[in-house]
């Protein structure tokens, strides 16, 4: 089924398993992501995302304080942005 290999037993090419606290992959790289670094990564990039959000709002209250509906707006747009990038993650 599987080659030996060092630790004792065999594996079917692409097994993965932990042995003393990591993983080890056996076989070809199977081209999946990692789902600990897509969620980090959308999170950065909502956090930069907000951070725009805020940048834009903020300019348009500075210099017409009467466009202060600007920051929920933006702050809508963002939670709809963060909620459909993050479905395919939950």
């Amino acid at each position: 089924m599987g080659a030996e290999n060092d630790h004792g037993h065999a594996h079917a090419e692409g097994d993965k398993h932990a042995h003393a606290g990591h993983v080890q992959s056996h076989g070809a790289d199977d081209g999946q992501s990692n789902l600990n670094m897509d969620a980090a990564t959308l999170h950065v990039l909502g956090d930069l995302l907000s951070s725009v959000g805020v940048i834009i709002a903020s300019i348009f209250i500075y210099f017409w304080p009467s466009m202060w509906i600007m920051d929920p707006i933006c702050t809508y747009i963002f939670a709809i942005f963060v909620s459909y990038t993050t479905l395919p993650t939950v």
